[in-house]
């Protein structure tokens, strides 16, 4: 017979909670420059805008 994979409800909680809370952490990482820039007059779409520019910029710095 073969192993079953069963999650027990106390397993299945505590996995929940672990996802929500990261998911959290992250968002709330995301929102900090966001909130700067919004600051700083780029808000919505050309915060984002930014942001994007940012990210891309810097992986192609990391990729030479």
């Amino acid at each position: 017979m073969g192993y079953r994979l069963a999650m027990t409800d106390t397993r299945t909680t505590a996995l929940a909670t672990a996802i929500v809370l990261g998911t959290g952490v992250l968002w709330g990482f995301y929102w900090l420059p966001v909130r700067a820039l919004a600051d700083t007059g780029l808000d919505g779409p050309w915060g984002t805008l930014a942001i994007t520019l940012a990210a891309c910029g810097g992986a192609c710095r990391r990729r030479r």
